[in-house]
């Protein structure tokens, strides 16, 4: 580089020259050649040093859903060891789809590329000496370098693009991802900077290379199975490309294609709210096809159209080899979808205003929205803890004055665990950005996405756009937590504090005689607003604080164990009033902390923009200021939440309890109910000790089994012995008549299910019922289960009543397959206690198929003719084979598509450099 070029590279980096008004050249901190180097080094060692205590303390992050994950340890392990693919999962919810529901995977040794990503992050965690969750922190650091690869790519200016990626991987809705245990979502967002890069790139000029690249970055978003966060990817994407083309066609004053473009935008909304009319859907195909035919005729004709309609081609075409390099897996999840909470419809409403909202096949309205982001909670972008903040450590009154972890959380949500805190530099940076770039087609674009991803997140609390999505996009209402999509804020609103501080150094530069003074006295203004204000919010925070704040306080305490209006009535009367006074205080008392310190830190910008705006601050000092700033205001609230343990507590959370170790000396095949507090709980860790839970925790559970627990309930002595319950544990004396206690454990207590039945055993008849009329029978216990099986269909069988001496006893019971031995003496109906699932699995007497019939609403019997047979259940998706021969074949494309346009881009510059040698 020669040195005009490296003056010009300074002149464009706001880290070159400080201003016109300094004496003399200011040396470079960091020599330009090193600088990016440096940039990625220091986003390395902040995530490094951040997580400190994990990476090189020896603790550990222990949260409901870390725990949950780790509670399949075991059967992973197992799975390896047995050499199978973990499809099933037999551990909770009587059996459900393991891979299909997204809970586990196996090792997927046809997809090379993932296999090559993966040893990857293992050699990243291996440098690291293997933290617990290292490969979380390779995602992290993935992430961090997107960032500023994308942000450098548009500004060209080193220091903002460490800024913006500094102020995206520690903004608190993603930093916080690593302690509650949402690994797959920072590993899917990891790779969304790039794939923005990319199709930056594609829209310059299309080449095979980049565009094998989109389709590696689109695989590695498919992998860690987070569908809600890689359906904000694509829907960011979608909206990028409509933006550019609506942008390029208002610049032409091409108000035609404007509108056309518009159309078919919104074709999502509009083919979901089509009529089921033949007719209907015909004339609006018809109409479709026009409409992109005439758009492609556009685009041929109009060269500024070409870029958008590049990158769109490439995108789409990209996906398509993604998802196929995926395909096992979702093609497993397109198979269990309709038969999950998420896909079909419960079979009674659960309130009238669900009734009223839901959409059929999608989630229940009220449960969606449950995690809805009132508009109001806006306020904690300036003030964390202005709605509690979450969790954090308190010492008081509640807790007898020990130090505790405690969820001050009071707002319309559940709960959560921390607000939405991007720091208060980088949000009025961000509307500095906006404001001064607002004609740059980029900068519209974002904020596009940040008012519409503000407008969805706000669920129920402000439906305006929310229901549109819910009702007409596609695949939405499949969906919960509408607080999510705030991802893209905390990821979009750093790169616009990046063009703003840009344009602020830029302005800095330019000011002279009047602009300068004018714009010195609106900084002191700015400052002396803050204080006034501040101030202000202070002495009245208590005041403001609504009667029902601290109840809800105590409902987020008291989440896992009991309703928030239980709560209320059974515990919060209960509470002395100096403990809820001494709570509201000790809320305020975050509230003014934040406040000071939001004011402290305007003081040191605005401070340091003032002198640096003078001439009498370095740009080099300047620059070392603002990231002290942002990193101590981020960090100073990112750490609140974080509670490492020592690994040895997760260690103990895994160590065999004394009624484990009792129920452990069964080897029959049976099921556990465990209650707390008299009250079934979200948890996974009984399958740690590979025994089967009745219930359990998952987002996306059987609509047929979740159909019971809401008709029938789980304390029903019927739903007991249908679900081969056999013991039930509990932290509580329990004197039902149907219990018998077996074990008094040290905090659980063991009952035998005296009414248990066998996993599998004979029935004497069957009767045909709806389903809603089954489940009634079955809460209000109104048949014997071995007397008569219901079926909702006539299946038009022949069944005779069972021989006394009839019997089916389990040779082997696997993960995904099981074998008896049944000994008959006519044609007999054999039940199982297991869900009924028909997408995979299949029934052989004695080697030959035969159906499988749901019974009970949620169960599965077989029918099988006298004699003794060899009796097996083997659970074969077609969704999965079919998707993983798909998945090595698109493997393999790709991998010879990059390794051909490698080796040609090698031979082209060899062929240049013979060239060149022949011309000296």
């Amino acid at each position: 580089m020669s040195k005009s070029q490296k003056d010009r590279a300074r002149q464009s980096d706001v880290g070159g020259r400080a201003s016109g008004r300094q004496a003399g050249e200011e040396k470079e901190l960091i020599p330009l050649k090193y600088q990016h180097l440096a940039a990625i080094v220091l986003l390395f060692l902040s995530i490094m040093l951040f997580f400190n205590p994990i990476i090189f303390g020896g603790k550990a992050f222990l949260d409901v859903d870390t725990i949950a994950s780790h509670s399949f340890d075991t059967f992973l392990a197992d799975a390896r060891q047995e050499g199978i693919f973990p499809l099933w999962n037999p551990y909770i919810f009587c059996g459900m789809p393991a891979y299909g529901s997204l809970t586990v995977t196996g090792e997927r040794l046809f997809d090379l590329t993932a296999l090559a990503l993966g040893k990857a992050s293992q050699l990243f965690s291996a440098i690291l000496l293997n933290p617990q969750g290292g490969w979380v922190f390779f995602f992290y650091v993935v992430f961090a370098c997107g960032m500023y690869l994308f942000t450098y790519h548009k500004l060209k200016s080193k220091f903002a693009a460490f800024l913006a990626a500094f102020a995206a991987t520690f903004s608190m809705y993603i930093i916080i991802w690593a302690m509650t245990g949402h690994n797959t979502k920072i590993a899917v967002m990891a790779f969304f900077p790039y794939i923005l890069f990319v199709i930056e790139k594609l829209r310059e000029r299309f080449s095979l290379p980049p565009a094998l690249l989109l389709v590696l970055l689109l695989h590695f978003t498919f992998l860690p199975s987070h569908v809600q966060m890689i359906f904000y990817v694509y829907l960011a994407i979608y909206i990028y490309v409509v933006v550019l083309f609506m942008q390029e066609s208002i610049k032409k004053k091409d108000r035609l294609f404007t509108v056309v473009v518009g159309v078919l935008a919104l074709y999502p909304f509009l083919t979901t709210a089509l009529p089921a009319n033949i007719i209907h859907q015909i004339i609006f195909a018809v109409v479709a096809i026009t409409l992109v035919v005439y758009v492609v005729w556009r685009i041929i004709k109009v060269k500024e159209y070409q870029p958008p309609a590049r990158a769109l081609l490439a995108v789409i075409a990209a996906a398509l080899l993604a998802f196929s390099m995926d395909a096992d897996r979702y093609l497993s999840v397109w198979e269990y979808n309709p038969y999950s909470i998420r896909g079909t419809n419960p079979i009674v409403p659960s309130s009238q205003q669900g009734e009223v909202k839901t959409v059929e096949g999608g989630l229940d309205y009220d449960y969606a929205t449950s995690w809805s982001f009132a508009p109001g909670e806006m306020i904690t972008w300036l003030v964390p803890s202005w709605y509690g903040f979450g969790v954090q450590e308190y010492q008081g009154l509640f807790s007898n004055n020990q130090r505790t972890m405690m969820n001050f959380y009071w707002g319309p949500q559940p709960f959560t665990h921390a607000p939405q805190y991007m720091g208060i530099i980088i949000l009025l940076l961000a509307i500095f950005g906006f404001v001064k770039n607002r004609k740059d087609p980029f900068v519209q674009y974002l904020g596009v996405m940040i008012g519409l991803s503000l407008l969805i997140a706000f669920g129920r609390e402000f439906p305006l756009i929310y229901d549109l999505m819910y009702r007409y996009f596609p695949m939405f209402n499949k969906f919960r937590i509408p607080s999510m999509i705030l991802v893209l804020v905390q990821i979009f609103v750093p790169i616009l504090a990046a063009y703003g501080l840009v344009s602020l150094v830029k302005e800095a530069r330019e000011l002279h005689g009047a602009s300068l003074l004018k714009r010195k006295k609106s900084i002191l203004y700015a400052l002396g607003a803050s204080i006034v204000i501040g101030l202000g919010l202070t002495l009245i925070y208590e005041s403001l604080l609504p009667r029902q704040a601290i109840q809800n306080m105590f409902s987020t305490v008291f989440q896992y164990q009991l309703p928030r209006d239980r709560v209320v009535e059974q515990v919060f009367r209960q509470i002395p009033p100096q403990v809820s006074t001494q709570l509201a205080a000790h809320v305020a008392s975050l509230v003014k902390a934040d406040i000071y310190m939001a004011i402290g830190l305007l003081a040191v910008s605005l401070g340091s923009l003032y002198y640096f705006i003078q001439g009498k601050l370095k740009f080099t000092t300047f620059a070392v200021v603002t990231v002290l700033v942002i990193g101590f205001d981020l960090w100073r609230v990112a750490y609140k939440p974080m509670d490492p343990q020592d690994r040895t507590a997760q260690q103990q959370v895994f160590r065999a309890p004394d009624y484990v170790e009792f129920l452990e000396k069964d080897s029959t095949v049976f099921r556990v109910l465990q209650l707390r507090q008299g009250q079934v709980f979200y948890d996974n860790s009984l399958a740690y000790w590979r025994l089967q839970n009745v219930y359990g925790y998952h987002g996306a559970k059987l609509r047929a089994y979740q159909d019971l627990v809401d008709v029938a309930g789980l304390d029903n002595p019927l739903v007991w012995s249908l679900t081969n319950v056999k013991y039930v544990v509990s932290d509580e004396p329990d004197s039902s008549a149907g219990l018998g206690l077996v074990y008094n454990g040290r905090q659980y207590k063991v009952y035998a299910n005296l009414s248990a039945l066998p996993r599998a055993f004979f029935v004497r008849r069957y009767e045909v019922a709806d389903g809603l009329s089954i489940l009634s029978k079955i809460r209000d216990g109104a048949f014997d289960p071995q007397d008569v099986a219901f079926f909702m269909e006539e299946p038009k069988l022949q069944i005779e009543s069972p021989h006394p001496a009839a019997k089916a006893e389990f040779v082997s019971y696997g993960i995904q397959d099981m074998e008896l031995k049944v000994t008959t003496d006519a044609n007999n109906l054999l039940f199982f206690s297991e869900t009924y699932y028909p997408e995979g699995w299949k029934a052989y007497l004695d080697g030959k198929e035969i159906p499988i019939y749901r019974v009970n609403y949620l169960f599965r019997a077989v029918v099988v003719p006298g004699g003794i047979h060899k009796l097996e259940m083997k659970f074969e998706p077609t969704g999965f084979y079919l998707g993983k021969n798909l998945s090595l074949i698109a493997n393999l494309v790709v991998i010879v598509g990059l390794g051909y346009s490698g080796s040609d881009r090698w031979l082209k510059r060899r062929r240049e450099g013979r060239g060149g040698e022949k011309e000296r």
